[in-house]
């Protein structure tokens, strides 16, 4: 979990690895899984990851990305 110093601006810190093997890591911000996400999957097909665009496995990753609850937190400077 990521967030700014004013307790603002949450996200989830990703890892993955694209197509070619690639480690990829990006702060994505949480305020893309409002509405239907289709921000975040453009961004991360953009970025290399596979993923599966059938409506009925949409809804299960935007779950996983919102409710699961690292240990870890990280504090960003945004600005």
């Amino acid at each position: 979990m990521t967030r700014d110093k004013r307790g603002s601006a949450w996200g989830r810190a990703l890892v993955f690895h694209d197509a070619d093997g690639n480690e990829k890591r990006w702060n994505m911000p949480l305020a893309l899984l409002a509405g239907s996400g289709v921000a975040l999957r453009r961004r991360l097909l953009s970025m290399g990851l596979h993923l599966c665009l059938d409506a009925e496995a949409q809804v299960p990753l935007m779950h996983y990305l919102l409710w699961s609850q690292p240990e870890q937190r990280v504090e960003l400077d945004v600005a």
